[in-house]
């Protein structure tokens, strides 16, 4: 319910902080939203930080904010995880309390959305527009690995972002990957699955099930 930002990480220097098990955004219920304007917010050279976790209870319910669910900006804001989190649902991860965009990445890079690992990957679903936005050309080398981007927590059913990832003038990045696990479940929303623009180059879209459920049947 906060004015502007639920939770500021920034500046150079500001390292090694996790954010973990927190309702951001909505009711302590989980289930009906009291924004913020944004959630979490990374910038200004803050590197190394943790949003989630992979473990049970690590992850945070980041929805129903007026703008960003999670925004991570600069240049020199690099190397941050956002991992295992629900962004945009409520707490079963059934039903949507939207955020404008989930995810935004401006001008961050080799930053990663989700993990490979069991119980990494996040769900990104039920946002007004993006589910996950990357932009900006000096933004390179972020990952989107293992998420559920569109679906509801178990992939069966459809919780819509109006695009599930949109990349704006952004380079080389990659949404999913080979190994096992790194692919992203995008399905169930309401335009493009990837909707890449016009001077985003170089990015790498691997390994993904993109307009299926969970089984991909």
């Amino acid at each position: 319910g906060n004015v502007d930002l639920g939770i500021v990480l920034q500046g150079q220097g500001t390292t090694g902080n996790r954010v973990e098990g927190n309702f951001l955004g909505t009711t302590i219920g989980g289930d009906a939203a009291l924004p913020n304007n944004q959630g979490v917010v990374i910038g200004l050279g803050a590197s190394g930080n943790q949003i989630g976790g992979a473990s049970a209870g690590r992850g945070n319910l980041i929805s129903g904010n007026t703008n960003f669910g999670v925004w991570l900006s600069a240049e020199t804001t690099t190397g941050n995880q956002v991992l295992g989190n629900a962004i945009g649902t409520d707490f079963s991860g059934a039903g949507a309390i939207p955020n404008y965009h989930g995810i935004i990445v401006a001008g961050s890079s080799d930053n990663q959305i989700g993990d490979a690992r069991d119980g990494a990957g996040n769900l990104i679903s039920g946002n007004e527009l993006a589910g996950i936005r990357l932009e900006y050309l000096n933004a390179p080398g972020n990952r989107v690995f293992g998420n559920r981007i569109g679906t509801d927590a178990a992939g069966m059913a459809a919780v819509p972002n109006f695009y599930g990832v949109l990349l704006v003038k952004a380079v080389g990045n990659s949404i999913g990957g080979p190994a096992l696990g790194a692919g992203n479940l995008i399905g169930g929303n309401l335009q493009e699955g990837i909707h890449i623009e016009s001077g985003s180059n170089q990015n790498l879209v691997q390994g993904n099930i993109i307009g299926a459920n969970g089984t991909g049947d």
